[in-house]
C-alpha cells in the first residue's frame, strides 16, 4: 500500500498525521517548536481541563475548533464560538490539544489556556495564520504510531540542536534522535519507521546558543489502528 492509499483512505486502519510548528524567537537553551516560545507546559494537562479560547483582538467572533484527546486519550474535537477578548470556555475536557484552526482569519493571538482566560497557555495561534503551529502531539490511545521522517530548519544566521522527545505512556521524555543546524534545513527519513505506543508524548525541541531565530519543525505519522 502507497502514502496515497493511506491518504485517500482506502485503509481504514491506516490514517496520516502531520504536525508543524514554529516558534518565531529561539532564545538560549532549550524550547518546545510550538508559537507560544518556551518549553511546552505538558504538566497543565495532567488532569483533564475545560480550555478557554481568548484573542487579543475583539473582532475574533468567529467559530475556532479544537483538536485533542479526552480523559481517556480518545479523539476530541469541539468547535468553539469565539468572544474576542472574553475567554470562552469548551464544553468538554481536554487531556490533550495539538491543534487549532479558525473559520475565518484571526486578526488577534488565539490562545487557549487552562482554569481560565489568563491561565497557562496549551495551544498558542498567531495573528493571521487560521492555525496553530504546534510540534506537539500525543498518541490516541487506539493507535500505534510510526514516524516516517522529520524536517527541521532554522534561520538566517541561526544554529540549533533538534531533537524529537518522546515520553511513553507511564514514562519520562526521552531523546529519540538529535541534528545540527546551521541557518539552514535537514530532512531525516526512516528507512524502517519508527515506532511510538499509545497515548505517548511527542515534544519536538531546539536547543541554541542565540537568541531570536526562527527555527522549524515537522514530522510525519502513520497511525495504525489496533
Amino acid at each position: 500500500m502507497s502514502y496515497l492509499d493511506i491518504a485517500l483512505g482506502r485503509d481504514y486502519n491506516l490514517t496520516f498525521e502531520h504536525k508543524f510548528g514554529v516558534n518565531p524567537h529561539i532564545v538560549s537553551g532549550t524550547q518546545s517548536v510550538w508559537t507560544q516560545g518556551g518549553l511546552y507546559p505538558w504538566a497543565a494537562l495532567d488532569n483533564p481541563e475545560t480550555l478557554y479560547v481568548i484573542s487579543t483582538n475583539g473582532s475574533d467572533i468567529g467559530s475556532i475548533t479544537l483538536y485533542g484527546l479526552d480523559e481517556n486519550y480518545l479523539p476530541l474535537t469541539e468547535t468553539v464560538a469565539m468572544t474576542g477578548q472574553i475567554a470562552a470556555p469548551t464544553q468538554n475536557q481536554f487531556k490533550r490539544i495539538f491543534r487549532m484552526i479558525t473559520a475565518n482569519t484571526n486578526a488577534g493571538t488565539i490562545t487557549a489556556r487552562t482554569v481560565s482566560g489568563s491561565g497557562t497557555v496549551v495551544a498558542h495561534m498567531e495573528a493571521g495564520k487560521s492555525q496553530t503551529l504546534m510540534a506537539i502531539y500525543t498518541i490516541p490511545a487506539t493507535v500505534n504510531a510510526y514516524g516516517t521522517q522529520f524536517t527541521v530548519g532554522i534561520g538566517k544566521g541561526g544554529d540549533a540542536s533538534f531533537s524529537p522527545y518522546v515520553r511513553e505512556f507511564g514514562g519520562a521524555f526521552r531523546v529519540r534522535g538529535a541534528v545540527e543546524v546551521y541557518q539552514s534545513t535537514f530532512t531525516q527519513t526512516y528507512s524502517v519507521p519508527i515506532p511510538i505506543g499509545p497515548k505517548a508524548d511527542i515534544d519536538f525541541r531546539a536547543t541554541s546558543s542565540g537568541n531570536n531565530f526562527i527555527a522549524t519543525a515537522s514530522f510525519d505519522l502513520i497511525n495504525y489502528k489496533r
